[in-house]
């Protein structure tokens, strides 16, 4: 493994670490991110549930609004629980 392998794996490490800190700690409050990678950024950067629970946060607030109101219809029609 040559240096430069082995500083992007040391990295990697420490971005994961960071990452899996954050989402333990969004798990604890009760919320369920969509994955251990990029929780670090999202718990930093997400003004709602919806957007720790996607992944991703949005400019525009009132597209959570929007997701929200479609994970509802989806729910009502029976396609999520």
């Amino acid at each position: 493994m040559g240096s430069a392998a082995a500083i992007e794996l040391v990295n990697k490490d420490k971005a994961w670490d960071v990452d899996m800190a954050a989402y333990k700690r969004l798990r604890a409050s009760g919320v369920q991110p969509r994955s251990i990678d990029g929780s670090a950024s999202i718990e930093k950067t997400a003004t709602d549930e919806m957007e720790i629970k996607l992944g991703r946060t949005f400019k525009q607030k009132n597209k959570v609004a929007r997701f929200r109101e479609g994970e509802e219809i989806s729910r009502e029609l029976g396609y999520i629980a």
